[in-house]
């Protein structure tokens, strides 16, 4: 399980919103930037990093996409969409 951080403009956020709309995340705002956290399995970590690089406008300073890898994370709702996911591999 991976931990992803995307620190964006205001601008991305709805195409980053389309990416993950089958993924449950969270959404900070501050002046005209946004972070957007979310947890993935491993399977599903490379294709999301990529169509996010494409959605994002890089060429800004501020924008970031940072992966975590988690000692634990405790929360059901992780825990039954993981299994799904790996059951459907």
């Amino acid at each position: 399980m991976k931990k992803v951080s995307v620190t964006a403009r205001k601008e991305d956020l709805d195409n980053v919103k389309a990416i993950l709309k089958a993924i449950p995340y969270s959404v900070e705002k501050e002046g005209n930037l946004v972070w957007v956290s979310f947890y993935l399995s491993d399977a599903e970590l490379d294709n999301i990093i990529t169509m996010l690089e494409n959605t994002i406008d890089m060429r800004y300073k501020e924008s970031i996409i940072e992966v975590y890898t988690p000692d634990f994370v405790i929360s059901s709702s992780l825990q039954r969409s993981f299994h799904t996911i790996q059951n459907s591999l």
